[in-house]
C-alpha cells in the first residue's frame, strides 16, 4: 500500500523482544508485537498517520489493539486514520479517560491557556508545530472500550499491566511490562518536552495538566513501587534506570 512519506522518519528502538519505542521531535508511540499481531500504545498526532503505518507494515502483523495513555490529540491523533485500514482493532482506555477520548468532554491545553506563556520562544515555537501538525483538529476515536487498571492483561504475547497514574488528565494510565520491567509512561512521566529544558523523569509543566499535584504524586507512587529498568515516555527518549 502506498502512502504520503511522513515529513522525516522516526527513531525506532528496540528495548526488547517484540518492543519498540518511536521517537519524534513531538511525541512518542510504542509498538508490541508478537503472536502474529500488533499492539500500538498510542498513536501520535493526525499528521503521524503515514509515519505510525509505515512502522507497522515494517514491523508486520495484525493491528488487534491501540491502548490509550490518556486522549490527548497527540496521543490519539492517527487513531482514526488506522481504524480505517484496521476496523476490527480494538482501542482501549481507562473508563475515567473515555469521554476524553470520544471528545465528549476535553481535558487538554488549549490556546487560552498558552496565552501567559507565549512569550516564551520554545512555547510560541511548539504551538505552531503542534497546531500543524493537527493538535486543534477533531480527533475523537469512537467506541473506545475501557480496561480495568491494574489487571493484567497480554497483548502481543506480552504481560502488561494499565496502572492508574490521574494527574495530567483525569484517567491517564501507564503500562507496565514486568517480564522486562519497561514503563510506558505517557505523558504522567516525561523525559522532555520541545517546551523544557528539563531532562531526566519529570512531570510536564502545570499548565499542560488536569491537577498538577496529583500528576506529581501519580509520578512519585510509580517510581517508589516498582522496579522500572527502562521508562518509555510519550517525550522525550527513552530511559535506562536499571
Amino acid at each position: 500500500m502506498m502512502r504520503a512519506a511522513g515529513r522525516t522518519r522516526p527513531t525506532i528502538e528496540v528495548i526488547a523482544p517484540g518492543i519498540r519505542f518511536v521517537q519524534t521531535s513531538l511525541v512518542n508511540w510504542t509498538v508490541l508485537s508478537g503472536d502474529g499481531t500488533l499492539t500500538l500504545i498510542d498513536a501520535g498526532y493526525p499528521s503521524d498517520l503515514a509515519r505510525v503505518s509505515r512502522v507497522l507494515d515494517d514491523v508486520g502483523g495484525e493491528l488487534t489493539t491501540v491502548l490509550v495513555t490518556h486522549g490527548h490529540s497527540d496521543h490519539i491523533g492517527a487513531i482514526r486514520g488506522l481504524l480505517a485500514e484496521w476496523p476490527d482493532a480494538a482501542v482501549m482506555a481507562s473508563a475515567d479517560e473515555l469521554p476524553n477520548v470520544t471528545r465528549e468532554v476535553t481535558y487538554q491545553v488549549g490556546v487560552g491557556d498558552l496565552l501567559p506563556s507565549l512569550w516564551r520562544p520554545s512555547v510560541l515555537a511548539w504551538t505552531a508545530r503542534a497546531i500543524a501538525a493537527g493538535g486543534l483538529a477533531d480527533v475523537g476515536v469512537p467506541d473506545p472500550r475501557p480496561i480495568e487498571p491494574g489487571r493484567e492483561r497480554r497483548f502481543s504475547g506480552h504481560r502488561v499491566v494499565p496502572l492508574p497514574t490521574p494527574g495530567h488528565t483525569p484517567g491517564h494510565l501507564m503500562f507496565w511490562l514486568p517480564d522486562h520491567g519497561v514503563l510506558i509512561s505517557g505523558d504522567g512521566i516525561v523525559t522532555g518536552h520541545p517546551t523544557s529544558r528539563e531532562h531526566g523523569p519529570h512531570v510536564l509543566a502545570p499548565m499542560f495538566n488536569h491537577d498538577d499535584a496529583r500528576a506529581h504524586a501519580s509520578m512519585a507512587e510509580v517510581l517508589d513501587e516498582l522496579p522500572v529498568a527502562v521508562m518509555l515516555p510519550g517525550h522525550g527518549p527513552s530511559l535506562r534506570l536499571g
